[in-house]
């Protein structure tokens, strides 16, 4: 008997670490979907449905991200985390209830969302691994995002970040929330035995690609 989410295989990891550059490759080499939960957990189940509608943490988690980018700027850390987490838990299975219905085709599940105790939950074993990388490497990513020297960044958050004139104290601010954010999820994937892939360890994308495909077992 086939299991619920047997065809959905999970990349979670912190920002900037490479997550959905590497699963439309391969969903492009061997026809996935692509389940980017950004747009879902956000676009959809925070600001694509009736307020009314929206889940306790969701709503608290919009409320900050709706004070805007300075004030995320002289927010504690921590506190931006509590409420990303407590968003991230809540949200959670109506991400599965998508991707349940996406069954029978393959699909690749990209996003930050994807805490490993979470994804532990309910995938099938040898199809979740989760990208990491250091501090540096992700901020330079995002910093990039920020300037338009590279696609991928969030509109609504370049745009802010380009109008700001604290940008210093958003840039420590982003890092110090991220830096948790990718704490979490490395000891979580280590206290759930799943598989970490090193983004910035000097491999090209091909390899790095070819790696998460060999912990899929996909056949290259």
């Amino acid at each position: 008997m086939k299991k619920p989410l047997e065809h959905v295989y999970w990349l979670g990891g912190a920002s900037c670490t490479g997550k959905s550059s590497h699963a439309k490759a391969i969903a492009r080499r061997f026809g996935f979907h692509v389940y980017h939960t950004d747009e879902h957990a956000f676009g959809t189940y925070m600001f694509g449905i009736p307020e009314a509608e929206i889940l306790p943490a969701v709503a608290r988690y919009r409320e900050l991200i709706l004070k805007g980018i300075d004030d995320f700027a002289t927010r504690a850390a921590d506190v931006s985390f509590a409420a990303f987490t407590a968003f991230c838990r809540e949200v959670f299975p109506l991400l599965v209830r998508d991707l349940a219905a996406l069954s029978p085709q393959r699909v690749i599940a990209e996003g930050a969302q994807l805490f490993p105790e979470l994804v532990a939950s309910c995938a099938v074993k040898g199809q979740a691994v989760f990208l990491t990388a250091a501090p540096e490497f992700r901020e330079t990513i995002w910093k990039k995002e920020m300037n338009g020297e590279i696609p991928g960044g969030n509109q609504y958050e370049i745009e802010n970040f380009n109008k700001s004139v604290i940008q210093d104290k958003i840039v420590r601010a982003h890092a110090a929330f991220h830096d948790l954010i990718a704490a979490h999820i490395s000891a979580g994937a280590r206290a759930h035995d799943f598989p970490c892939v090193a983004a910035d360890g000097g491999r090209g994308e091909a390899d790095i690609e070819n790696r998460i495909l060999e912990l899929f077992s996909i056949v290259v």
